[in-house]
């Protein structure tokens, strides 16, 4: 059995590092969590890699400035701004996550298994078709159309909605970490106070 003394430095030397460990932690778990929230519909395939490469280097480099903000202040008069950080922090992530889901639900639809980005705006053909077609879902188009989804709304808006989708795919992740870093340092300020 190891002398207690031993035992004391060791839990010692663990509180006074575990703010470092948690953010490492917390750095580490957000790059992987960015495998959670599936990348937006139409972006799947080689261009998906891209968008989930770049999800995870935007997070990378906003969590190490954010780790830089926190080593820079650590002093108990900032607990209350912390905390106030993570709170605005989590209004904002969750925020950002029910708008992904809100885009995808409105700029996706299903096609036989698949998901396809569809648009907010309807070509010509699109609108005569609908019109023609009154209650018509975004799936009786698309059946009707073979999967052709440009032949029903413009590009432009296809374009828009997957790039409003990937910009709020984008903001999720980073944020949720930033929420629990703020979380951390809040914790680690208060706890200078009572030492």
């Amino acid at each position: 059995m190891p002398p207690i003394n031993s035992n004391n430095t060791l839990l010692a030397n663990l509180r006074q590092h575990w703010r470092s460990l948690t953010q490492g932690a917390v750095f580490i778990l957000s790059v992987i969590g960015s495998f959670l929230v599936p990348p937006p519909a139409g972006v799947t395939g080689g261009d998906g890699k891209v968008w989930l490469r770049l999800a995870q280097f935007v997070m990378a480099v906003l969590l190490g400035l954010m780790t830089v903000a926190t080593y820079k202040q650590r002093h108990p008069k900032f607990a209350g701004r912390w905390a106030a950080a993570a709170v605005a922090f989590l209004i904002l992530a969750v925020g950002a996550f029910f708008g992904y889901q809100y885009l995808t639900s409105m700029c996706t639809c299903q096609y036989y298994g698949q998901t396809i980005v569809i648009g907010s705006a309807y070509t010509q053909q699109g609108q005569y078709y609908a019109g023609q077609n009154p209650g018509i879902t975004c799936t009786g188009l698309l059946e009707d159309f073979v999967g052709k989804s440009e032949d029903v709304w413009t590009k432009d808006s296809i374009t828009r909605c997957l790039f409003l989708m990937a910009g709020t795919y984008l903001s999720c992740v980073p944020l949720f970490g930033f929420c629990v870093m703020s979380l951390v340092q809040a914790l680690y300020c208060a706890s200078n106070k009572k030492t």
